[in-house]
């Protein structure tokens, strides 16, 4: 099999990464069902690199120098994780007979001499999910800069008791008095899954963040656009670990020797999962448990490919032999989020739930739920099961009933609310209030959500950003009683029907609140309120360059709070509309994409069960779709109209532009 070129470690670099075998230490440790405990044997990383198109590599916290000559730096990307504080570590240096902190040396000291020769091709993992590990406190939090403060000490400080000992955790105190760590010079990764997490590494010193998905960890395109948009803040690197573990029936996802699936997350949602990375423009990605998932050992004792590996293979080599050159996402439109948001996308909490949850919260949630339909959707843990989407079906709570309805053929899929449609397409990063203006300048449309207020520094910035080109969409609960040329006069009333100037429709709402303001004649009114009197809903105004839209019903919401109110929804659809190379017509559906010089790759998701029938319609003046390759499937197009897709398949079609 041919082998993918060496890893180039640059901004665009991409890899695609297997679990280096894992050690037998790990037998029995995890305190829910086990590899181990499910039969099946651990594979060795020459297997693997042999059957699989791969160029990188996880070494998970035992590494030696027999391991990193293995997994072959030279040409791989090698992901190493070293925690500095978790009982796993211990474990594992009395396995090897030494003492802790003598283990900690070695590992450190390869690292740092893998680094040396091979640059961004080593990375050392400082920690492995410490957000998911804090202990967090009983009581309520006075204000979210407090709760960011506890949260940031549980890294930074590493003060005891604030997390669980079996965590993976980051140890900086150790890393800056007896290691020395330099964070400008060395290859630092952070790896976390929740979405407020994901900005935070960065300003600590971290130059790559890979976030956990898949599983119950929440949905792919919301936890893109935080950790990409954190990377784009950052200049930095990031990624996704696509873990295979629980879903209807707890464990990782594996076969028996007749090929039947004994547990764990869908082969099927993971190859999605995958082509949805890779078009997102990650810079990994790591198979989780691949060195268990990839293969089948046979009654006779062969082995071959699992339906988990046969996937790996295809992508592989879909990704690093026949199409590496895949352009750069498109990625039009940033959210801006005050910097101690604490926003949770799984749990819709705050801080753990530490902070209350406010109406400027579900503003966030209502956002996303408009741009990708059904984000809000979450798989379920095995004792959340349903039968189906519509009809009730009681909580099962019987593992054995639940692992003989899945090794009987009951199909997972409908379940696996791991990707959802999107409205306008993977265009979305997620910055914060900190984000430097330089950064801004490259999004079209800055959409402010949540708790976020304009003052000071903060209005400043982004008027420059409007100066310069940008569209901006504030709304009235963000904004001071005096706001560039709008005074609130510090009342509120309800209208019922609102009037867009951008088409000729109205909407009768029911009564909503809107402020009231008075505004100079540089402002314009872009939608009316109406009931016993008049007053403007959207307000626009240009600024140099650019645009800044006001809106005056707070949060966008109408009075029960979800979702967006119907002509916030069409106000936003008109803004981002216009900023499209394409949009996609028909059911929604996921769908990025990627520009290259001369062409356009369009990538179709089908995450339901039904066949999609649609068109890709282009959006941009000027912008010719011509001859067209299906790069998935190798072969021609008639055209980019009249499109199917099989239910939990997928279409990556580029056009010559």
């Amino acid at each position: 099999m041919k082998k993918p070129p060496p890893v180039k470690p640059d901004k665009e670099m991409f890899s695609l990464m297997l679990e280096f075998n894992q050690a037998d230490w790990a037998d029995g440790m995890a305190l829910g069902p086990t590899v181990t405990y499910s039969g099946i044997e651990y594979t060795s990383v020459e297997q693997n690199l042999k059957a699989i198109p791969v160029n990188g590599l996880r070494i998970w916290t035992d590494l030696d120098a027999e391991k990193m000559r293995r997994a072959q730096p030279e040409r791989n990307l090698v992901m190493v994780d070293c925690w500095l504080s978790s009982t796993q570590t211990k474990r594992i240096a009395e396995r090897y007979k030494m003492k802790l902190q003598d283990f900690l040396d070695m590992q450190v000291k390869l690292l740092r001499e893998g680094m040396k020769e091979h640059g961004k091709r080593v990375w050392w993992c400082l920690c492995g999910e410490q957000d998911g590990g804090v202990i967090w406190p009983r009581k309520m939090f006075k204000s979210r800069r407090e709760a960011f403060e506890f949260y940031r000490d549980c890294y930074i400080t590493n003060k005891p008791d604030r997390y669980h000992p079996l965590r993976k955790m980051a140890n900086y105190p150790m890393m800056e008095k007896r290691y020395k760590v330099n964070f400008e010079k060395e290859n630092i990764a952070i790896h976390v899954s929740k979405c407020f997490s994901t900005h935070y590494p960065f300003e600590w010193g971290a130059k790559l963040v890979w976030m956990e998905m898949t599983g119950t960890l929440g949905n792919a395109e919301v936890s893109t656009a935080f950790v990409r948009g954190a990377a784009s803040q950052h200049n930095g690197y990031w990624g996704m670990d696509i873990s295979p573990w629980s879903g209807l029936v707890d464990g990782t996802c594996f076969f028996d020797a007749n090929g039947v699936r004994k547990a764990g997350i869908s082969e099927n949602v993971i190859l999605r999962e995958l082509v949805s990375y890779f078009y997102s423009g990650t810079n990994l990605v790591l198979l989780e448990s691949s060195s268990a998932c990839n293969w089948i050992k046979t009654n006779d004792g062969k082995w071959k490919l699992s339906p988990y590996g046969k996937n790996a293979k295809k992508f592989g080599k879909h990704s690093l032999l026949e199409n590496p050159n895949r352009g750069k996402p498109h990625v039009p439109f940033a959210v801006m989020l005050e910097h101690d948001h604490g926003w949770e996308q799984r749990s819709h909490r705050i801080w753990n739930g530490l902070c209350e949850y406010t109406r400027a919260d579900a503003m966030i949630d209502n956002f996303f739920e408009f741009v990708f339909p059904g984000c809000g959707k979450l798989p379920p843990q095995f004792n959340e099961f349903r039968q189906d989407g519509t009809e009730p079906f009681p909580p099962c709570h019987d593992r054995d009933k639940m692992r003989k309805m899945l090794w009987e053929g009951f199909d997972t899929r409908p379940y696996e609310h791991i990707l959802s449609a999107s409205r306008y397409g993977d265009s979305f990063n997620v910055v914060l209030e900190d984000c430097p203006l330089e950064v801004l300048k490259q999004y079209k449309v800055l959409v402010l959500l949540g708790n976020l207020k304009v003052t000071g520094n903060l209005e400043e910035k982004l008027s420059e950003y409007v100066k310069s080109g940008g569209e901006l969409v504030v709304n009235t609960t963000q904004v001071p009683k005096k706001f560039m040329g709008v005074e609130k006069t510090g009342g509120v009333e309800l209208f019922a029907k609102f009037f867009p100037k951008w088409k000729d429709i109205d909407y009768d709402e029911g009564p909503n609140p809107i402020t009231l303001v008075r505004t100079s004649p540089k402002w314009k009114m872009l939608a009316e309120a109406r009931r016993y009197n008049r007053a403007p809903s959207i307000l626009q105004r240009k600024i140099g360059k650019g645009t800044i839209y006001l809106t005056l019903m707070p949060y966008m919401q109408n009075t029960g709070g979800r979702p967006f109110s119907p002509h916030n929804q069409d106000f936003l659809d008109h803004v981002f509309t216009s900023h499209l190379l394409i949009s996609v017509k028909g059911p929604r559906i996921q769908y990025l994409v990627t520009k290259k010089t001369s062409s356009l790759i369009v990538t179709l998701i089908n995450n339901s069960g039904k066949t999609w029938t649609g068109d890709i319609v282009i959006m941009k003046k000027g912008l010719n779709l011509k001859s067209g390759h299906d790069l998935w499937n190798n072969r021609k197009l008639s055209g980019h109209t009249g499109i199917k897709v099989k239910p939990y398949a997928f279409r990556i079609l580029e056009f010559q532009t």
